[in-house]
This record gives C-alpha cells, structure tokens and sequence, in this order.
C-alpha cells in the first residue's frame, strides 16, 4: 500500500492542523466523493474524522465531554 500524509484542515477548537497517511488510491477515491469509510478503511473513526473536519481526537473529546 501506498501511504501519504495529507494535512488536514484547521482544528475549529485549537486552530492547528494535523496530518493523517492514508493510502494514495484511497484518498483519490474519498476526494472524488467516496464515503470515507468505504475508500479508507484502514482509518480509525478518529482519523477519518481528522481529515473530515481538522478536529483533532483531543479537541474532539473536550467538545463533546
């Protein structure tokens, strides 16, 4: 498998971005409109979440704790 880091957006809670590797094919496949979890399976729910919205697994348990 092809890893590559992708930066992610902008946390909304901290204002930091993140990088997350994922798989080059995989990552074609979820910016052409893929869902997330059938393209990046490897991900867990915490990264996928990272590259969906920047909200870093951190930043998103004080925003919902």
């Amino acid at each position: 498998m092809n890893l590559v880091d992708i930066q992610t957006p902008r946390c909304m809670m901290c204002g930091k971005r993140g990088t997350v590797s994922a798989s080059s094919k995989g990552v074609r496949r979820w910016r052409e409109g893929e869902l997330i979890q059938r393209c990046l399976p490897e991900l867990d729910a915490d990264q996928a979440e990272q590259m969906i919205s920047g909200t870093h697994p951190d930043c998103y348990e004080a925003l919902f704790a």
